[in-house]
């Protein structure tokens, strides 16, 4: 009897801590924060007059589709860690 109070107990403690498990990792998966530090502010030095079509991540850079004040068409791709552009294409 002594034998299955602590089978029943052990399996008891073993449900608790996966449920605490399943928990925890919930928690970091959809709690929203993100670990990767303090966010970074860039000054992109657009263009006067220019606006921002759309922004685009990847690969550690962003491409940024520009209207510039003619009404042209331009994406510069920004390198994420240094905050620099890369490259400009005007098609």
């Amino acid at each position: 009897m002594t034998a299955l109070k602590a089978l029943v107990v052990g399996m008891g403690l073993a449900i608790l801590g996966m449920i605490v498990l399943i928990g925890f990792t919930a928690a970091k998966r959809f709690g929203g924060g993100n670990d990767s530090g303090p966010a970074r502010e860039y000054r992109l030095g657009l263009p006067a007059g220019a606006a921002i079509l759309s922004a685009v991540p990847g690969d550690g850079q962003l491409a940024l589709t520009l209207r510039l004040a003619d009404g042209a068409t331009r994406v510069t791709v920004i390198d994420l860690a240094t905050g620099r552009a890369i490259a400009n294409v005007t098609p």
